[in-house]
């Protein structure tokens, strides 16, 4: 008698559960990137968990899964992300100054528009300058490059961190260039109503203004204006 053997169904392993509040291809990349542009949209005193949540279309558990310190916590993830790729390793031979007018370039270009981001990045960095450690060693190696004593980096690096600080305010302070036109506007409507005898230069120039208030908003920052904080923030080097 021949017995046949029929072989067993292999039974898949049941698949690892999710942690409450998680949800498949959430991230806190993907947290970040939209509480980006949630920011940019209703600005930073209208942002909240809550409305991030119904911007993603999860639930607000999803989000504190992620981010178990709320606000604070997904600020210092969105100052992080704002910071990436902005630094690149320090070549051999490399002039540091060269280097460090690039990486404040690439600093304003990444915030470039973006004002309630900006502020946001400067106070995180304000109180954790190490917040990225990318940019805070590569930072510290150019200070070095420069000619910094290594018992003078302490110091001198938080002297650089002020001067990057005040960069980012003042190059990033300008709304996108649709915002821009709108404040324009606004600009040519507030000339226009002053009387002319009293403030004649506002009245003469007001088109030539205009015009250029226009045309910052459309601008991106340049490599002058990085070079014009890189070499500010050198000079600095030698102050006491």
């Amino acid at each position: 008698m021949i017995t046949i053997r029929i072989p067993k169904k292999k039974t898949s392993s049941p698949k690892p559960k999710r942690k409450p509040g998680t949800r498949a291809g959430l991230t806190k990349s993907r947290i970040a990137a939209a509480a980006v542009n949630l920011i940019d949209s209703v600005g930073m005193d209208e942002f909240s968990l809550r409305k991030l949540a119904k911007a993603m279309e999860v639930g607000a558990t999803s989000i504190h899964a992620h981010f178990k310190g709320g606000t604070g916590a997904i600020s210092s993830a969105i100052a992080v992300q704002m910071l990436a790729g902005t630094t690149r390793p320090f070549k051999p031979k490399e002039e540091p100054a060269e280097y460090l007018r690039e990486l404040l370039l690439k600093v304003l270009l990444s915030l470039h528009a973006r004002p309630e981001i900006a502020r946001l990045v400067v106070l995180q960095l304000s109180s954790n300058p190490i917040l990225d450690p990318l940019l805070a060693e590569r930072l510290l190696l150019t200070l070095a490059a420069l000619g910094v004593p290594k018992d003078a980096l302490p110091k001198t690096f938080r002297r650089a961190m002020g001067v990057i600080l005040e960069m980012i305010l003042t190059g990033s302070a300008r709304s996108n260039s649709v915002e821009q036109k709108g404040l324009s506007a606004q600009v040519h409507k507030t000339i226009a109503a002053l009387p002319a005898a009293e403030f004649p230069n506002l009245t003469e120039l007001r088109e030539a203004l205009v015009a250029e208030t226009v045309k910052a908003g459309d601008s991106k920052p340049s490599l002058e204006v990085a070079a014009l904080y890189a070499d500010r923030l050198i000079a600095a080097l030698s102050v006491a």
